[in-house]
């Protein structure tokens, strides 16, 4: 609809109650082989909502940096540690060599760069276990059908397949292979699937009230960082006036007054 906030769509393509059931279902499965399993989700609020769910430890943008550390160092050396959840933040600059499956919720759109780093991820040598054998890759992209997801991630799956990669397509996951993880799943019967598409609601009005909240581009209005520094400077003495003068970009080259030459040599 019309009066649907633009969030309504990304999140309910990321949390919906078919595609937690199968990442849960592929965590578990994968966990109880001793795997260690990197998710990645694009939405940090769903990132989040996830992994409290699921009780996994979670890295995004606004991860404090010794924080991060603790929490990659006990994923690659603690046993106990097997499934991290992260955002696009882990596409670069983190380092997770012993990782062997990435299952992916949600995505940059049809980004081909973003899909070779995920897999790289799990494609680097592994340290051999104490048989003597090494363990296989695994990637899973989660996929909506009848959402535009299909069409972002034919756009992915071809760039793979163009680097010599193949790929199958799986449906009706859990269904198919339910025995292979005991128990009940969180959300596998009809009610718990209501409340979570309730919580889906929840998340979607808690995003467009804070940013509601903020106030519009060029209203004028001060930030608290601004109106602090204007406070200590009105506590510090009254204000100096403001002078303008005539300058040139030849200030912007270097210090102490010196200039960039450029010079030109004949090829011999």
């Amino acid at each position: 609809r019309d009066d649907q906030p633009a969030c309504m769509g990304q999140y309910l393509n990321a949390i919906n109650p078919a595609k937690f059931m199968c990442t849960e279902f592929l965590i578990r499965y994968h966990e109880a082989r001793n795997d260690k399993i990197i998710v990645f989700c694009d939405n940090v609020a769903p990132l989040k909502y996830y992994a409290a769910k699921l009780g996994k430890p979670v890295i995004h943008g606004d991860t404090k940096d010794a924080e991060r550390l603790e929490l990659l160092d006990r994923f690659q050396k603690s046993p106990s540690a097997m499934t991290l959840f992260i955002s696009r933040v882990g596409d670069n600059s983190i380092d997770l060599p012993d990782a062997n499956v990435v299952i992916e919720v949600s995505s940059l759109f049809g980004s081909r760069r973003q899909e070779a780093q995920r897999l790289g991820r799990i494609l680097r040598p592994k340290r051999r276990s104490e048989a003597g054998d090494t363990h296989n890759a695994f990637f899973y992209a989660l996929v909506n059908s009848n959402t535009k997801e299909v069409c972002f991630s034919f756009r992915r799956q071809s760039f793979l397949v163009d680097q010599g990669f193949s790929y199958k397509i799986l449906t009706n996951l859990v269904e198919r292979h339910r025995a292979a993880v005991p128990g009940p799943l969180l959300y596998e019967t009809p009610d718990t699937q209501q409340e979570l598409l309730k919580d889906v609601f929840r998340l979607v009005e808690e995003t467009t009230s804070a940013k509601d909240s903020l106030p519009p581009r060029g209203s004028g209005r001060p930030s608290a960082a601004v109106a602090a520094v204007a406070a200590v400077g009105a506590a510090a003495g009254p204000a100096v006036a403001v002078r303008r003068t005539a300058g040139d970009l030849g200030a912007y080259s270097a210090p102490r007054g010196a200039v960039y030459a450029e010079t030109h040599t004949a090829y011999r």
